[in-house]
């Protein structure tokens, strides 16, 4: 059984994780790979090690990019099985030239309005 990791321990596994985030409890990443085939080959890689360790991403494929969301259902929370699996879809997706696309930052917030 694979417990619960803490704020403190995600933080430090993430540092190994470039490209990945913490969102709403959930280990999220998106790659962009050379092509929509490219990208299928990823899942389908991903698929396979997912089905070994038993544990199951959330996947979202659109054209070439692939989105990729991970925590341990059963556990409400993110466990070490998600990070080993995260390192997996890191090192495929790197051996395989996707390149992890960044979240756009946040628009700046509208200047106030004048005062009369």
């Amino acid at each position: 059984m694979s417990r619960l990791l803490d704020d403190e321990e995600i933080t430090r596994q993430l540092r190994d994780l470039p490209g990945w985030e913490r969102v709403d409890g959930h280990l999220v990443a998106t790659y962009e790979s050379g092509s929509f085939l490219e990208a299928v080959r990823l899942v389908e890689w991903v698929a396979d090690e997912a089905e070994q360790m038993d544990h199951h991403p959330f996947i979202d494929i659109r054209m070439a990019r692939t989105r990729w969301e991970l925590w341990t259902h059963w556990r409400d929370g993110i466990t070490q099985l998600d990070v080993e699996l995260a390192h997996r879809i890191r090192q495929r997706a790197e051996a395989t030239r996707a390149t992890a696309v960044t979240a756009p930052p946040a628009p700046a917030p509208a200047p106030a309005a004048p005062r009369s």
